[in-house]
């Protein structure tokens, strides 16, 4: 019998690879962001976060975002007079974040979502571009930097929206 003529029953594959391919019904998993122990994970992010600000990207096909949209999200760090070491960029597409287990394990006065809807990491549904307050910490949700940097009058009128919650926040 030739390799490529093995044949493999869903009984066999459950048995070879059960606890990294097949996941049971029965089997008890931890939440969404936490350890098997209930402890958080803290996510991976590129910055230094020295002043207390998270944003939630979503990028697939990157470690964290792309070159494009880290232009794009370094200008309006700059408007606030903040650069990449005053924030922490966390690429949801690529790790758990749950909004909880976030603020227990990145400290977060502000937390900005980019191209991230509120209920993928346990927010409750928000209005966009708007500032709202919860757990000690002021939440904005922007459509994704792509969308915001399009030319035109629609992406003028959202950066000005965001530049309005941006200054709100950072008192500029």
């Amino acid at each position: 019998m030739d390799i490529n003529e093995v044949i493999l029953t869903p009984e066999l594959m459950q048995e070879l690879y059960g606890h990294s391919l097949v996941a049971t019904p029965d089997e008890s998993r931890p939440a969404a962001g936490m350890m098997p122990d209930g402890e958080p994970v803290k996510p991976a992010y590129l910055g230094s976060n020295h002043r207390r600000t998270v944003l939630l990207v979503n990028y697939p096909a990157d470690a964290f975002l792309p070159d494009a949209a880290l232009n794009f999200l370094t200008s309006i760090l700059q408007a606030c007079r903040m650069n990449l070491a005053d924030v922490a960029i966390i690429n949801t597409a690529r790790q758990t974040v749950v909004f909880t287990a976030l603020l227990s394990t990145v400290p977060c006065d502000t937390l900005l979502l980019f191209g991230v809807q509120p209920a993928m990491v346990g927010l409750p549904d928000i209005t966009l571009l708007t500032v709202y307050p919860a757990a000690g910490c002021n939440i904005v949700i922007s459509p994704s930097a792509e969308i915001m940097n399009q030319p035109g009058a629609e992406g003028k009128a959202l950066k000005s929206q965001l530049w309005n919650c941006l200054k709100k926040i950072f008192m500029l």
